[in-house]
């Protein structure tokens, strides 16, 4: 299912945060983690939670480098599933 909130617009959102210094796509599925340190570096990669038992080895990975992994908990609230069928039910 196609989210509400682009990729590149969410990305947007956090380039915008002032906290942060760079913002790039690294997606588990398409790009490796470590390839991903060797090219930015960074300090931190955020994850979903329902990610986080599968890719604890990846997280000791980061560890070692001075790097960490954080998870966020997934939101009901704002998953573009349930957006999508609240609009649906709209035009019922």
């Amino acid at each position: 299912m196609t989210p509400c909130i682009l990729e590149g617009e969410r990305l947007e959102i956090v380039k915008a945060i002032r906290y942060v210094d760079e913002a790039v796509i690294v997606d588990y599925h398409n790009a490796d983690t470590k390839n991903a340190w060797e090219l930015y570096q960074f300090n931190v990669q955020f994850c979903g939670d329902d990610h986080e038992k599968e890719l604890q080895d990846t997280k000791r990975y980061l560890q070692s480098l001075g790097a960490n992994m954080v998870f966020f908990p997934y939101t009901m609230s704002t998953s573009s599933t349930k957006i999508k069928e609240k609009i649906k039910g709209l035009g019922n």
